[in-house]
């Protein structure tokens, strides 16, 4: 009887690729694979950047319109200098061929709008920074580290962990009420 073996499914969401190709990094390259993305005011409007990193291998794109063009481009930049999947059946979890719409879940999206959202109301187009970090860790609380940067204080930041981006997008948000609070008065972050 012969074992028949399924083909790899293409990942849910471009992010998710994304997570599940840096997996593959830390696995078949090197150990310290990490994706950095980073959203920041640039005159009026949020502008994104994004890097990818491991062992002394660095990408990166900044300045760009939207999260989905940080990834698509990131893996453009990737994919052209760099071969990271030994075999096919592997490469069908690249992040790559997902429309505009197709980069996030809707928990995720909703949850970076709302941080962002909130962010904008309280410091408008000041120096703040919104940083979100992924690891391949071997603990999943530790894989995603969010940090907003404050316009007020270099220095002070708000951070939130999590298994999953959407998960530390919204522990960084719990943390930032607070701050929030106090530019923007009271709030409800009760949800419908």
């Amino acid at each position: 009887m012969t074992k028949t073996t399924k083909p790899p499914v293409r990942p849910p969401n471009g992010l998710i690729a994304w997570q599940m190709t840096l997996g593959y990094i830390n696995a078949h390259h090197s150990p310290d694979a990490r994706l950095k993305l980073e959203a920041y005011p640039l005159k009026d409007h949020i502008a994104w950047a994004g890097a990818v990193s491991w062992g002394q291998v660095g990408e990166s794109v900044r300045d760009l319109p939207s999260l989905p063009d940080v990834l698509r481009g990131l893996w453009s930049e990737v994919s052209r200098y760099h071969r990271i999947f030994d075999k096919e059946a592997a490469a069908v979890r690249r992040p790559a061929g997902y429309s505009d719409t197709e980069w996030l879940d809707i928990p995720t999206q909703d949850a970076l709008h709302r941080l962002l959202w909130m962010t904008l109301t309280a410091f408008a187009w000041a120096d703040w920074r919104l940083v979100i970090v992924y690891q391949p860790a071997q603990t999943p609380a530790q894989r995603v580290q969010t940090r907003l940067i404050l316009p007020s204080d270099k220095r002070a930041r708000v951070g939130g962990r999590g298994a999953n981006v959407v998960g530390a997008l919204r522990d960084c948000f719990g943390n930032a009420i607070p701050i929030f609070s106090e530019h923007v008065g009271d709030f409800s972050t009760e949800e419908e």
